[in-house]
């Protein structure tokens, strides 16, 4: 029976041990290969630079980036719910992603205190920068499009209702 898997230098960071004994464990693991096409895109730092962050600096553990990579890997991760937050902020995968080493990643009142303070213009921020990502990303399919003159929808809602 194999009792662990070795990655060295997973991520260009340290070896990443994988066993089945440990207590402090982790059912998200498949997040990983997540890390390294969220760095190419850089989606959490493009979400991050949309939102102004007004709270007062002397009293926050958290900085406005740290809050917002967590947050894009709890939607990743299925954990769309803010309420989450508690039940993932002492999960080793979800501290490996966010860069957090032993720290305590935020918990529900620090992401829904960033949740509920976002702006109308921030939300318009947000929009412009996901298409410019889904426009970043397709870039060679729109070409295509362009050249044989067929029209580009962006069907951005999210329900799987084809748009007319």
């Amino acid at each position: 029976m194999i009792n662990q898997f070795i990655f060295p230098h997973f991520l260009d960071q340290k070896d990443l041990i994988v066993n089945f004994k440990e207590e402090n464990t982790s059912s998200d693991g498949g997040l990983l290969l997540l890390k390294n096409v969220s760095n190419d895109l850089s989606i959490s730092s493009g979400f991050t630079k949309c939102l102004n962050d007004t709270r007062d600096q002397r009293y926050i553990k958290h900085q406005l980036s740290e809050i917002i990579t967590q947050r894009v890997y709890q939607f990743a991760g299925g954990y769309d719910d803010v309420s989450a937050s508690d039940k993932i902020k002492d999960d080793p995968v979800f501290k490996l992603l966010c860069n957090k080493g032993s720290k305590v990643l935020s918990g529900t009142s620090t992401q829904n205190r960033i949740e509920n303070n976002i702006s109308i213009s921030e939300l318009h921020k947000i929009e412009e920068y996901k298409i410019g990502l889904y426009l970043k990303r397709n870039n060679k399919r729109i070409k295509k499009l362009v050249k044989k003159r067929k029209p580009l929808v962006l069907d951005l809602d999210p329900t799987h209702i084809i748009t007319h």
